[in-house]
């Protein structure tokens, strides 16, 4: 495989960097204007919507019936754990122990 020019790794740590940094100012302004949970839901739901479709595009069966029940039996006690442990952090700390 060629050596990458020294161009193209210089260009992919700038785009990381600035996509990578505009997420955290993305939070930032969202927290200050949303409440932290929807927030959190919210981009959760984004990112499995678009996870979703870059598989579908890949050619990935639909799932089916079944693999979607089982997705919500393991995730639905996984969010609402994670939901309990951050509230009771909240709670203890009078802040979100990020």
């Amino acid at each position: 495989m060629p050596r990458p020019s020294k161009f193209l790794i210089l260009s992919a740590f700038a785009a990381l960097y600035l996509i990578w940094g505009s997420t955290y100012l993305g939070i930032l302004f969202a927290i200050q204007s949303i409440p932290p949970f929807l927030m959190a839901g919210v981009r959760f739901f984004l990112a499995g919507i678009i996870m979703y479709a870059i598989a579908r595009l890949q050619g990935a069966p639909k799932p089916d019936p079944a693999t979607w029940r089982d997705a919500i039996i393991v995730g639905a006690p996984a969010i609402e754990a994670a939901r309990r442990f951050t509230k009771r952090a909240w709670s203890q700390t009078g802040c979100a122990a990020w």
